[in-house]
């Protein structure tokens, strides 16, 4: 978190976010402030949602975790339900992740215009 917290701070820093500032131009300031700090903000996102650990600890003891499911039936071979259910898992944040940015994108140019 400090090493990406460190790069987006770096990049924040230029003169060319200072004139998109200057300017109010929503798209240039998305592209050069805002799309790294949400990427930067996935990548942690994806880290934390995939730690197994935390994730069978922190889980409420009447809900069992979609990692937990997955790490449970890898003991049975490879399965339709298991290459499903990893399917998803992986699918549905990274899903999540780019609606969010197109969202997100949306806004900037609809606010410049």
């Amino acid at each position: 978190a400090v090493f990406v917290r460190h790069l987006l701070v770096r990049g924040m820093q230029s003169e060319a976010v200072h004139v998109a500032a200057m300017g109010r131009v929503g798209t240039v300031r998305w592209a050069l402030v805002k799309r790294p700090a949400l990427w930067g903000g996935a990548l942690l996102f994806l880290q934390a949602y995939g730690d197994f650990t935390a994730n069978s600890l922190l889980a409420p003891a009447t809900l069992t975790s979609a990692f937990s499911r997955i790490f449970n039936l890898m003991h049975y071979g490879r399965t339709t339900v298991l290459t499903a259910m990893l399917l998803v898992t992986m699918a549905v944040p990274l899903l999540a992740l780019l609606l969010t940015s197109l969202a997100v994108r949306t806004y900037a140019s609809r606010r410049d215009s």
